[in-house]
């Protein structure tokens, strides 16, 4: 393949995506169908089923992109420092902000976060092939940074990573979930910031 093919290809690809995610907010993601994506693109399903094959491979690719976009940005965040609890609770702080000042990722995140059936055995397939195959993303930022913390005893003795991290998430989740949706009266960065100085006081040595 030329590489102006190649370019070409990875610019419908990008197209397919982002048309699909919009129909996956307006519509849901059970209601959407291949049908639905390609007339909105102007497309025939063939074209579309060339790029993916179905409609989980299409919601894959987007968590995908998602977890590439938050890799790069860690490994950028934390280039030439030590992986610890408040560098990556920083680096979440700043991801909060990014997220509910595009309007494409905030669209995902309530995708993710509220539109999905996760109980859905197909989505629950592939919740799990994402836990064994990527463990790049956000809760395994905070939690190998937690372990980092422990194996150089800059925490209490018996501090339990995995609810360590569980917390964190609940709250990163959550506080951005209010924000969008326009409810958080406070400054969100600020919010966050003081719940996590919290959580890494109550914990370090």
């Amino acid at each position: 393949m030329s590489r102006k093919t190649k370019e070409e290809a990875e610019k419908t690809r990008s197209r397919i995506l982002s048309n699909a995610l919009a129909l996956f907010v307006k519509r849901g993601y059970e209601h959407t169908t291949f049908n639905d994506i390609a007339a909105k693109l102007k497309m025939t399903k063939g074209a579309i089923y060339w790029h993916f094959p179905s409609k989980k491979d299409l919601l894959k690719a987007l968590l995908s992109e998602a977890l590439d976009r938050f890799s790069a940005a860690l490994a950028e965040k934390m280039q030439g420092r030590e992986i610890t609890f408040p560098a990556v609770a920083e680096m979440l702080v700043q991801m909060a902000e990014r997220i509910t000042t595009d309007r494409r990722r905030s669209e995902f995140f309530m995708l993710m976060n509220v539109g999905l059936k996760w109980t859905d055995a197909e989505l629950a397939q592939l919740a799990k092939s994402f836990i064994e195959e990527r463990s790049d993303g956000p809760y395994m930022a905070v939690l190998n940074a937690l372990n980092a913390d422990v194996e150089a005893r800059r925490v209490k003795v018996g501090v339990n990573p995995d609810e360590i991290a569980s917390s964190v998430m609940a709250i990163w989740d959550g506080i951005i979930k209010r924000k969008i949706e326009g409810f958080l009266v406070s400054d969100m960065s600020l919010t966050l910031k003081h719940a996590y100085d919290s959580l890494w006081n109550g914990i370090k040595v």
